[in-house]
């Protein structure tokens, strides 16, 4: 019976086993957003192909590869100890979608989940697969955006979650409403040490973060209806803001922060397209 203590049980399982993973990784890869694809391929028995590649290479169609995988975003194939990773990379799907569905798959190799179905033939309406794909769906939360280090940036915006951690707009939200509930004490030790490996950026991605958040604020008094100048409060100390240019002058806090930080922001900014006003 999958009853509150054994799901309690087993999320503890997925946070190890993500955290084990992520710690095995080299820093250009564990860094926030995840490079998904090239952390799978850090395992030697793991291979990715879309969809579209898999069709070409059997002379199949990709509806006939949808079928083959009864899914519409991505399934593994495991074939003499070694895991083939298939997803849709239609340019329909959105890519933080491929990306989810990649850290899902991974979820189901390192969980185990692939070997168990293929040793007990678990069909695809077996109440034990449901808890597959949810447990799949919680290491893909876990790796892509830990609960922990969200607890310390602490954000004010769903798009601060969807732009920093790179999640579609569905998988932001969810994570958005889980940390209102989260409790650090559920299991400290993971917490503990999921912020203990991403210490070299904690800070950068906390100032980025109210970056976004204060962004967020000053577009919202572009679109009131009275229009007024940024007032200090609207901005955190310790913060440096630049305005849109519809304001009529930038505003300061109390320091500028590191240049270091600064170099990064540009380049964030110039990379993603939610900062064209800027």
């Amino acid at each position: 019976m999958y009853n509150m203590y054994n799901m309690i049980y087993r999320n503890r399982k997925v946070e190890q086993c993500a955290y084990r993973f992520l710690k095995t990784l080299p820093r250009r890869i564990a860094q926030f957003p995840v490079n998904v694809k090239d952390a799978i391929l850090t395992l030697n028995n793991c291979r990715i192909h879309s969809y579209q590649q898999f069709a070409q290479h059997h002379h199949v169609s990709v509806a006939d590869v949808t079928d083959y995988c009864e899914s519409a975003e991505g399934c593994t194939v495991k074939d003499a100890g070694n895991y083939i990773i298939i997803y849709n990379d239609d340019e329909s799907v959105i890519e933080e979608r491929k990306i989810f569905t990649l850290a899902h798959e991974l979820g189901h190799i390192l969980l185990g989940h692939c070997d168990l179905i293929e040793k007990y033939h678990i069909n695809r309406d077996d109440v034990r697969n449901k808890v597959f794909g949810r447990e799949a769906n919680y290491f893909a939360a876990c790796l892509l955006c830990p609960m922990p280090v969200l607890s310390f940036i602490e954000p004010e915006t769903v798009r601060s979650v969807r732009i920093i951690f790179r999640l579609s707009n569905e998988a932001a939200q969810i994570s958005f409403n889980d940390l209102e509930n989260y409790d650090k004490n559920y299991n400290i030790q993971w917490h503990n040490d999921m912020l203990h490996l991403f210490d070299f950026e904690l800070e950068l991605l906390k100032i980025f973060t109210c970056r976004i958040d204060y962004i967020d604020r000053l577009m919202q008094v572009k679109y009131a209806a009275e229009v007024r100048e940024p007032k200090a409060d609207d901005f955190p100390p310790g913060i440096f803001i630049s305005v849109p240019k519809h304001m009529p002058t930038p505003c300061f806090a109390d320091k500028i922060y590191p240049r270091k930080a600064e170099v990064t922001f540009t380049k964030m900014f110039t990379e993603s397209p939610d900062f064209d006003f800027l």
